[in-house]
C-alpha cells in the first residue's frame, strides 16, 4: 500500500486508527482479569472440598466409636463443635437405615440430601458425603454442606481490581498515543522542509501549515532517497574494492609463515600479524602500541642499527637474536627494512624468523657426530646399494687403522671388510630385512675370528623407501670371557653343577621368599655309598664320568625350580622349593634312589653305587633358622642314613 493510500484511511476513520490500539488492549485486559478470576475461583473451591472432605474423614472416624457405644450425646457434641466454621452451612448425622439423628442447624427432619448437585463455577454451596465405619461395618453417614461464599466475594473483589487496572491502562495507553501521533506530525513536517532545502531546484518551500501535504511529501522523500541510493551504490563500490585490497593484503600478512610487525621510531608496535602473536606466546592482549622491548627485550642491543635506517643511512639490516620465553629459548633471524623509500622512514617493517629448529638441528647433528665416533662399538652406515658410507673410529680401530682420523677411507662394497662369502652372504641377508634386526654371529675381520652382536636399523625415507642402513657390531669377546669366568666362579667344572657358593646364594633367596610367602621347602644332604671303591678299582676317569652322570640324573629328576648342587667330592645337595608333605619328599627320595643305583658304563666295563639321603623340612615354625644350621641338620639326617646301612632316607 502506497503512502497516499495509507494517508487516505487515516483521513477516513481517524478515530477508529486512533483508539483502536487502546480498545485492544482494554478487550485483551478485561478477558485476562476475568480469566484470572475464574482460575482462583475454581483454584479456591477445590481446595475448600479438599480440605473439609479431610475433616469429615476425621469426624466420621471419632463418630463410629460414639455410634458403636451408643453415645449419641457425645457425638452432638463433636459434631456442634466442628460446624463454628463459618463455612459450613449445614451438617446431617444418618443411621446406617437413613434415619436422623442430629442436624445443624437444628430442624425437625431433614431428609438425606440429594449429591447430584450443581457444579457451575457459581455455585455457592455443595454437600460432601462421608461414611461412617467401624470395625469395616458402616455404622451410619455424615453429611456437610459447605459454603463459597467467601471464595465467591475475593473473586468478585480480584475481577473489579482487574477492570479498574485495565481501564487505568488504556487511558494511559490512548494518552501516549495521542502524545506519540502529535510527536510524528511535527516530525514529518520538519523533515519536509529539510528535503525542500536538501534539493534546491525542487521549488519553493511550502507555507507552514498544519498538515503537510502527502503527495509533495512522497515525491520529495522518493527524489531524496533515489539520490541517496546513487551516493550509497558509489560509497559501496568504492568500499568493496578497498576491503578486497585489504583482505588480499592481509591475507598474504597473516599467510607468511615468518613474524611480520611494524614500528614507528619509538619502537612501538603499529600492527603485527598472528606469527608474532605465536612468537611471543601471546594469543588474547591486544599489543598495539605497545613498547616492543617489553615482549624482546634484547632488540634494544639493535636501537644504533634500527636508527640508520629511520635516518636513511640504510635500507634494511639483519642479525640474529636469542631470546627467552617462558623458561625456553628462542633463535630469531630478523631483517628490518625502512618503509618509506625517499627521505627519513616514519617506520619499518621487522621480519622475525624463529631458527631455533634450525640450530637445534644443527646441534643435534653435531651431538650426533660425536656420538658416532665416540662409540665404542663399530658403526657402519650403508646406502640403498648396502655400500658404506660412513664408518666410526671403533671400526677404523677394529680394521687395524688406528692413523686414519676420519671415516673416509672405509667406502664402498662390504666385501674389503668381511671377506668371507658365507658371511657376506648373511650380512645381506640381514640387510634385506624390512625395519630391525638383532643376532648374534662370528665375523672373521683381519684373518680373526670375533663374536659379535649384529644390530640392524634401517632408515627410511618421507615416501616410505628405505634410505640408509645402519650396522652397530658390538665385540662379544670381553662379555664371553666374563661370562666364562662367572660361570667358572659359581659353577663346578666338572659337573656343570651350582658349586657352594651358588648353592648359599640360592639357599638365601628360597629363605626370603618362602618366609614371604610362609610356604614349605626342604633341603636334602646326598652321598654316594661305595664311591672310593670305583675310584680304586676303575680308576679317577671312572669316578669323574660317575660323578658327571649322577648330575645329570639328578638334573633328569627335579622340577626346573628345584636346585642341585655338587659341594665336594661324592657330596650334593638338593633345594627343593614349595613342599607340601613329608610323603611327598619321601616318594621323590625313593625315586632318586632307585635313579642313582642303575648301572654307568665305560667302555666294556659296567659299575653302579647307591646312596644315602637326609633330608630337612623346612616348616613355617624352622623358616627362621639359618642356612648353615639348616645344611647341617640336613648332612646329621645322611648320616643317620647311612648308620642305618645305606641307600636309606631320612626325613627330619
Amino acid at each position: 500500500m502506497s503512502l497516499a493510500s495509507t494517508h487516505t484511511t487515516t483521513a477516513e476513520h481517524p478515530l477508529y486508527s486512533k483508539w483502536l490500539t487502546p480498545l485492544v488492549i482494554l478487550g485483551l485486559m478485561l478477558l485476562l482479569s476475568l480469566f484470572f478470576s475464574a482460575y482462583q475461583l475454581n483454584y479456591n473451591k477445590t481446595i475448600q472440598i479438599q480440605n473439609y472432605q479431610f475433616q469429615n474423614e476425621e469426624m466420621a472416624q471419632r463418630l463410629s466409636i460414639d455410634l458403636e457405644q451408643g453415645n449419641i450425646s457425645n457425638a452432638v457434641n463433636q459434631t456442634n463443635n466442628l460446624v463454628r466454621d463459618k463455612r459450613i452451612s449445614k451438617m446431617v448425622i444418618f443411621d446406617q437405615q437413613l434415619n436422623q439423628i442430629h442436624s445443624w442447624p437444628f430442624s425437625q427432619k431433614t431428609p438425606p440430601p440429594n449429591l447430584n448437585q450443581d457444579t457451575s463455577l457459581l455455585q455457592k454451596e455443595y454437600w460432601l458425603k462421608q461414611d461412617i465405619v467401624f470395625n469395616e461395618k458402616i455404622k451410619g453417614y455424615l453429611y456437610t454442606q459447605i459454603s463459597f461464599e467467601d471464595a465467591l466475594f475475593h473473586a468478585q473483589k480480584n475481577l473489579y481490581f482487574g477492570l479498574v487496572l485495565s481501564l487505568v491502562f488504556t487511558l494511559f495507553s490512548m494518552f501516549f498515543i495521542s502524545r506519540h501521533q502529535r510527536f510524528y506530525r511535527q516530525f514529518v513536517q520538519q523533515l519536509a522542509f529539510l528535503m525542500r532545502e536538501f534539493k534546491p531546484n525542487a521549488g519553493a518551500h511550502p507555507k507552514a501549515h498544519k498538515y503537510y501535504p502527502l503527495e509533495m511529501f512522497q515525491q520529495d522523500f522518493e527524489a531524496l532517497l533515489q539520490e541517496v541510493k546513487t551516493r550509497e551504490m558509489y560509497q559501496n563500490e568504492t568500499v568493496a574494492q578497498l576491503e578486497k585490497r585489504k583482505a588480499f593484503a592481509e591475507t598474504i600478512i597473516e599467510t607468511v609463515q615468518h613474524s611480520l610487525v611494524v614500528l614507528d621510531k619509538t619502537l612501538c608496535i603499529k600492527r603485527a600479524n598472528q606469527a608474532f602473536y605465536n612468537l611471543i606466546e601471546d594469543q588474547e592482549d591486544d599489543i598495539i602500541d605497545l613498547f616492543l622491548p617489553e615482549f624482546i627485550p634484547q632488540i634494544l642491543e639493535q636501537k644504533n642499527d634500527l636508527e640508520r635506517i629511520f635516518s636513511g643511512e640504510h635500507n634494511q639490516y639483519s642479525n640474529q637474536l636469542t631470546i627467552t620465553a617462558n623458561n625456553k629459548t628462542k633463535y630469531l633471524r630478523f631483517t628490518a627494512t625502512r618503509l618509506n623509500q625517499i627521505g627519513h622512514a616514519s617506520q619499518l617493517l621487522l621480519a622475525l624468523e624463529d631458527i631455533t629448529s634450525e640450530i637445534t638441528s644443527a646441534r643435534q647433528t653435531q651431538l650426533a657426530a660425536k656420538m658416532f665416533q665416540a662409540n665404542r662399538n663399530a658403526v657402519l652406515i650403508l646406502d640403498r646399494r648396502n655400500f658404506v658410507q660412513m664408518s666410526n673410529q671403533a671400526m677404523l680401530k677394529l680394521l687395524n687403522q688406528k692413523d686414519i682420523k676420519t671415516s673416509q677411507e672405509i667406502r664402498g662394497e662390504l666385501q674389503q671388510i668381511i671377506a668371507d662369502p658365507n658371511q657376506l652372504k648373511m650380512l645381506h641377508n640381514i640387510l634385506r630385512q624390512p625395519k630391525n634386526w638383532q643376532s648374534k654371529e662370528v665375523l672373521t675381520i683381519n684373518n680373526i675370528k670375533i663374536p659379535f652382536e649384529i644390530n640392524y636399523t634401517a632408515i627410511f625415507d618421507k615416501q616410505g623407501e628405505k634410505e640408509y642402513s645402519i650396522l652397530q657390531l658390538i665385540d662379544l669377546r670381553d662379555s664371553y670371557q666374563i661370562e666364562r669366568l662367572e660361570k667358572l666362579a659359581l659353577h663346578d667344572e666338572l659337573t656343570g653343577l651350582p658349586n657352594r657358593a651358588h648353592l648359599m646364594q640360592s639357599l638365601e633367596r628360597t629363605q626370603i621368599n618362602h618366609q614371604n610367602k610362609q610356604q614349605n621347602y626342604a633341603v636334602a644332604f646326598l652321598d654316594l655309598d661305595g664311591f672310593k671303591q670305583i675310584n680304586d678299582t676303575y680308576g679317577h676317569d671312572a669316578g669323574d664320568l660317575l660323578l658327571q652322570q649322577t648330575a645329570k640324573r639328578l638334573r633328569d629328576n627335579i622340577r626346573q625350580t628345584d636346585l642341585a648342587a655338587r659341594l665336594a667330592g661324592d657330596e650334593f645337595v638338593l633345594v627343593l622349593e614349595s613342599c607340601q608333605s613329608v610323603e611327598v619328599l619321601h616318594k621323590l627320595a625313593q625315586k632318586l634312589l632307585r635313579v642313582l643305583t642303575q648301572p654307568c658304563r665305560q667302555g666294556d666295563s659296567a659299575f653302579s653305587v647307591s646312596a644315602s639321603i637326609g633330608i630337612f623340612f623346612v616348616t613355617r615354625d624352622t623358616l627362621h633358622m639359618s642356612i648353615n644350621q639348616q645344611l647341617k641338620l640336613a648332612d646329621e639326617a645322611m648320616y643317620q642314613a647311612k648308620q642305618a646301612g645305606k641307600n636309606q632316607v631320612v626325613i627330619r
